[in-house]
């Protein structure tokens, strides 16, 4: 029991009741709120915004009648607002509820503490310490340790989990072999005995604290019988986590070492960091601009006050001169209430609401949904989130991945190095565009025509294949070589068909189905199989071997393996040959395999120049190394391996420095080489990115050879750039014998020599010319630690920015997230980091936005991002259209929310001050309560989802150049909010003053009274209404159904709710009795509304015409061209002589026909006897031709002017510089 251990560790005893209060429950609550804590959690959510707490201040001072001359109607839209979030926050929590409920009420099998039998138990009374038996297809309530399984060869279970990581290939486990064994024979699956019973009682476990490392773990297992063999150590391999499902085994039986929250699951399932976008941050600002704005207005009116009553004669019912300093402070806490509406409330809620139909808009997008061609599987595009859609429109740095990101990740063994000796035909297609760069002859691919290989397996030699390598010169190294393939891997087999482990027949050829955890690996067991030497299958620790030609099997038993990992770079397997040797077996990169060879070693300058020859190819490279052992120095490696595998601390640590004894003194046997082929579209994607001026930075843990050709291949270099490389080739060495101080010394060296090529490169690069970066690990930790240390930006940052293109290759998972950190903090840019594996979560979660790739590496990545896509060129289409069209759409909504806010509070504020510093309200509370819920919120919410100034997905696309209109942020500067709110506050003069001088001296009843002051206010309320609601008219770009109606709509509700709310002649509308037809009446109604109009909308409006007719942007050239292609193509739709109309959308018709158009070469005018075609078209490889598209008409007919000769050459300038 827990209370029995003395270590500062997790420490139980399985079926022992007594330690449940120890330990955490296996409920688990996912959800935010309980029915007692929703209401005051969830208000003092909402409280933490700024604008909340405002208008509760306001609704709090309305109530107050010697401070607000307003009836208390702020508290109606603050309500409102706190409502709907509090409605969404409460669906959303309550399916989280039921969730954890379904889930903690589901049972599962359990040996009862008290007795032998088997029970039911629910998950959420499962604790640390039970007995599990668990079922195929069945998900694990709990962390479980593998005691025992229904494997009757090696205790082998099967695992997916994709719950936990998202990855879909069975992975196995391991029962600990001594309970295995002693189960097997005391449990069916169905029931313990009693022996069984006795025996589980009698275990207690030792283990780490509770943690979310998915990929380690450290116990011991101890049992008080006295034939047991002390302390068992447990590794990652002998655990089930919580989630996971078993597959392709009877039953497992297991121990209960995590529950509930402290399972690797659930401390896993933390919600990332909350991203804030840049139009967020700069909102912020501007509000607390506006918040300035307030107060200066509000001291202002209450000093102009205090003054005016000073210098006004009083007479008996106004003011008391002597109180001018508290009638001061008074009306300035009157004049913050007057013009509260000045403060958007419902601007978060529109933004909530709009940004939410943007990320379903990604999701429908079909131009972003990918179908395998093997396997028929349909993958769309998801937003993760919904709130970073507009900083799509801001990128201006992209950090990718390489592998399975910019590749498809479907490796095949192709290539080899045996002895010094080159092996296999043909070529990659990054090798074949090498050749030609450099003018070499392809090679030649002698391969049989009728040559049939295996998926995985691209390898053919004719000295190799077809048993010939049987009777070559080094047929023994050969031998080695495909043996430590064959051998020394985590892979594991299992019958296609389903047949029994038992039997002989299940493991025929042909039958047989692998299970990698890479798919490297995968590559090089299917390498080894199509050269003979096939991996049949693995029982426990042996690893069986069916070699061609040979009659039976040959069986390894593997003795330790060392795991590969990030830092390693390499794996290592003890095993023992058929013929009793003892090997150890080695794989790696070369920077890690070569000094670790023994003095003198074979085949190093020859494998290396074929290293460099199958980097030049774009293959993926790994060292193949053995060393054989004697059993005394086996013997005794082993006991420190033992004992570091059963310590309770610094357990990796320890394993990782016993691999280091015995990882020396190795034999070269030879070298692999993985084809990773590009994926479809790539380099078209990032050279289409590049004109759009964003920057693309490769991050890859592959060599620089491989790096730059694939580099080349994909258009993120190319032979016009000047490369400048900072490589150190080679990590610190270190020997047994170094000292710390000597040590120290060489590392100032290298990064002494780091520092010296980043300056050298900086002096080239002021050079004319295009250049490009390509810098190893070694070198980027050095470059690193000088940017670190310093707060301005150092050599690494000031070098990459004189540089086209950045490849930094050999780096690591850190490296990765600490170069998008670097470039995000320093450079103050916006950043977007795409990857597909777990090594490129780091960097996902550091970038402003991350997207992971849908590929093989599970769906790791995908968890972690923001955006998950299928394909690498579908960036395209995220960034060039979603991200322009998003931003522009809530930056325009932004500003006019600021802009209709301002105008109506200002308005309300003139006449406080006009009406002698009175601070009364001159608006009614009723009508200024719904102006933002009901009179102006419609269409812009309609046009923040549908506005678009370039129409088709098509234009954007093949325009990059148009992405920088959004990019540099100009649509929302400080600059444009300034003019804006200048625009704002003349309105509101506008507004005010041009009424009040046409109404001063009319009469307008029999008694021959004057206006009132309610007539007046209702009607400018109406020249207010029909401002901000036509401005409208000036900043739509696309008008539709939808966007019409809802224009419609809001200018129709003003007068439909004042022709309702002004017919009551009693209670709270009695001021506004009689108003609608009074208003109408009016003789001077409709000269103040046409008045006013012209005079606000003019400005803007002549401002406008002058952009679009002299001096247009490329956008609007753009915009100008596309709307005379879509009418040429509707015409010629009519007269159906180029495209079919039958019941074909315009939109969908023109992006095919453009698509079909790319490969014109050039913009042309052909003329034809019968027919005449303008063609403007965009190639592949012609960056800066404008958009494709064909018109034909019969000659004879009147041509339609697409475009005029002055425009296009105007345009074509203008993207010339693109």
């Amino acid at each position: 029991m827990a209370k029995d251990c003395n270590v500062p560790q997790r420490c139980f005893t399985a079926l022992s009741a007594e330690q449940d209060a120890d330990f955490a429950g296996n409920a688990i609550r996912t959800s935010k709120y309980t029915v007692g804590t929703f209401l005051f959690l969830n208000l003092w959510e909402q409280f933490q915004r700024l604008s909340n707490k405002y208008f509760l201040v306001i609704s709090i001072l309305q109530f107050i009648p010697q401070v607000s001359s307003m009836t208390p109607t702020s508290w109606i839209p603050l309500v409102f607002v706190l409502l709907v979030n509090m409605v969404k926050e409460g669906i959303e929590d309550a399916r989280r509820n039921a969730m954890d409920n379904g889930i903690n009420s589901r049972t599962v099998t359990s040996v009862d503490p008290s007795n032998a039998a088997l029970q039911q138990l629910k998950w959420k009374d499962v604790c640390v310490g039970s007995v599990l038996i668990l079922k195929e297809d069945e998900q694990l309530p709990a962390d479980v340790l593998v005691l025992a399984t229904s494997d009757g060869t090696g205790g082998l279970c099967y695992i997916e989990t994709a719950n936990l990581d998202g990855e879909t290939n069975l992975k196995n486990r391991n029962g600990i072999e001594e309970t295995h064994k002693f189960l097997r024979s005391h449990l069916s699956g169905q029931d313990v005995d009693s022996t069984g019973f006795d025996f589980l009682k009698a275990l207690t476990a030792e283990c780490e604290e509770p943690n979310e490392n998915l990929n380690v773990f450290h116990g011991v297992l101890q049992h008080t019988a006295d034939h047991w063999k002390g302390k068992i150590g447990l590794s990652n391999q002998n655990v089930i986590y919580r989630g996971c499902a078993l597959k392709n085994t009877a039953w497992v039986c297991g121990l209960v070492i995590f529950c509930g929250m402290e399972t690797k699951q659930m401390m896993n399932a933390a919600e990332k960091r909350f991203k804030w976008t840049a139009l967020d941050r700069l909102t912020n600002k501007y509000l607390i601009g506006v918040f300035a704005l307030l107060a200066v207005m509000c001291v202002t009116s209450g000093v102009l006050s205090g003054v005016w009553i000073a210098a006004t004669p009083s007479p008996w019912y106004m003011i008391d001169p002597g109180q001018q300093v508290t009638e001061t402070f008074r009306n300035m806490i009157t004049f913050l209430i007057l013009p509260s509406a000045i403060i958007p409330i419902s601007l978060s809620v529109t933004m909530e609401v709009v940004k939410v139909g943007h990320a379903l808009f990604i999701n429908w997008d079909d131009w972003m949904t990918f179908t395998d061609p093997h396997t028929q599987v349909v993958t769309s595009a998801r937003a993760r989130t919904s709130n970073l859609s507009e900083d799509l429109g801001q990128i201006q740095y992209i950090f990718s991945d390489k592998t399975g990101t910019l590749t498809q990740n479907v490796m095949e063994f192709m290539k080899c190095s045996i002895a010094g000796e080159r092996y296999g035909s043909g070529t990659t297609e990054i090798g074949r565009a090498a050749c030609l760069r450099e003018g070499r002859p392809l090679p030649e691919d002698n391969r049989p025509p009728d040559l049939f290989l295996e998926k995985g397996n691209n390898f053919w030699d004719p000295k190799i294949s077809n048993l010939s390598w049987k009777h070559h010169p080094q047929a023994k190294v050969m031998d080695d070589f495909f043996i430590n393939l064959a051998v020394c891997h985590t892979v594991t087999a299992k019958p296609k068909d389903g047949g029994e482990p038992d039997s002989p027949a299940s493991w025929r050829n042909g039958n047989v189905a692998y299970q990698a955890s890479s798919p490297d690996e995968d590559a090089l067991v299917m390498g080894a199989k199509g050269s003979g030497f096939w991996f049949q299958r693995r029982i426990m620790n042996d690893v069986w071997v069916v070699v061609e030609g040979e009659t039976k099997p040959r069986v390894y038993q593997v003795l330790n393996i060392c795991e590969f990992n990030s830092t390693r770079k390499r794996m290592s397997a003890v095993v023992r040959t058929p013929d009793g040797r003892l090997l150890l077996l080695c794989k790696g990169a070369d920077s890690v395999i070569f000094e670790r060879l023994r003095p003198g070693c074979a085949y190093q300058d020859n494998t290396k120049t074929h290293l460099r020859d199958f980097a030049n190819e774009g293959l993926r490279t790994l060292c193949l190394a053995q060393r054989e052992l004697s059993d005394q120095e086996y013997t005794e490696w082993a006991a420190s391996y033992q004992e570091a595998f059963t310590s309770s601390d610094l357990r990796e640590e320890r394993l990782a420095l016993c691999a280091e004894q015995i990882e020396t003194q190795l034999t070269l046997i030879g070298a692999t080489a993985i084809e990773d082929k590009l994926q479809e579209g790539v380099p078209h994607c990032i050279a289409t990115l590049a004109l759009a001026n964003i920057q693309l930075w490769v991050l890859t843990g592959d060599k620089v050879e491989t790096a730059i050709n694939i580099a080349m291949a994909c258009n993120l270099l190319n032979v016009d750039m000047q490369l400048e490389l900072v490589s150190l080739s080679d990590p610190l060495p270190a020997s047994p014998g170094d000292h710390e101080h000597s040590l120290r010394l060489r590392r100032d060296e290298r990064q002494a020599a780091t520092m010296s090529k980043l300056r050298g490169g900086i002096a080239n690069c002021r050079q004319m010319g295009q250049f490009g970066l390509v810098i190893d690990g070694y070198a980027l930790e050095y470059a690193l630690e000088e940017e670190q240390s310093t707060p301005t930006p150092g050599l690494l940052l000031e070098l990459t920015g004189r540089c086209k293109a950045v490849l930094c290759c050999r780096v690591s998972p850190k490296q990765k997230a600490d170069v998008v950190d670097l470039v995000r903090l320093k450079r103050g840019v916006t950043t977007l980091a795409i990857g597909d594996g777990a090594n490129d979560v780091g960097m996902i979660l550091k970038a402003h936005i991350g997207v992971g790739i849908s590929g093989k590496e599970g769906v790791q990545a995908v968890m972690s991002s923001d955006y998950s896509i299928a394909q690498f060129r579908f960036l395209q289409q995220l960034i060039l259209v979603h991200g322009r069209w998003d931003f522009q759409r809530i930056s325009t909504s932004i500003l006019y929310f600021f802009y209709k806010n301002v105008v109506f509070a200002v308005v309300g504020c003139l006449y406080g001050i006009h009406s002698c510093f009175s601070g009364v309200n001159f608006w009614d509370d009723y009508y200024q309560s719904v102006w933002n819920v009901f009179f102006t919120s419609l269409p812009i919410i309609f046009i923040a989802l549908f506005d678009k100034d370039i129409q088709l997905q098509t234009t954007l696309r093949r325009l990059p150049m148009l992405y920088s209109d959004v990019q540099s942020g100009s649509g929302f500067s400080g600059m444009r909010f300034f003019w804006w709110m200048v625009d704002a506050i003349y309105s509101s003069l506008a507004i005010y003053f041009l009424p009040y001088f046409l109404f001063r001296h009319t009469v307008t009843n029999p008694s021959g009274q004057a206006d009132g002051k309610w007539l007046y206010s209702y009607i400018v309320f109406a020249n207010c209404h029909m401002v901000c609601n036509l401005r409208l008219f000036l900043i739509v770009r696309t008008w539709n159904a939808l966007t019409v109606g809802a224009a419609v709509c809001s200018i129709l509700s003003y007068w439909i709710f004042s022709f309702i709310f002004t017919k009551f002649p009693i209670g709270f509308v009695k001021e506004m009795y009689g108003m609608f037809e009074e208003g109408l009446m009016h003789p001077m109604a409709g000269h103040s509304m046409v008045l006013t109009q012209l005079a606000c909308l003019l400005p803007p409006l002549l401002q406008l015409l002058y952009s679009w007719a002299i001096n247009p942007s490329l956008s609007q050239q753009a915009a100008i061209y596309e709307a005379g292609v879509i009418k040429s193509i509707g015409n010629a739709r009519k007269k159906s002589s180029v495209l079919p109309c039958e019941g074909a959308n315009l939109e969908r018709q023109m992006e095919q026909h453009l698509e079909k158009s790319m490969g014109n070469p050039s913009p042309a005018i052909s003329m034809g006897r019968r027919r005449t075609c303008l063609m403007v078209g965009y190639g592949e490889s012609t960056a800066s031709e404008f958009l494709g598209y064909a018109y034909s008409q019969e000659q004879g007919s009147s041509p339609e002017v697409l475009l005029s000769s002055s425009s296009l050459h105007t345009a074509k300038r203008a993207l010339g510089k693109g």
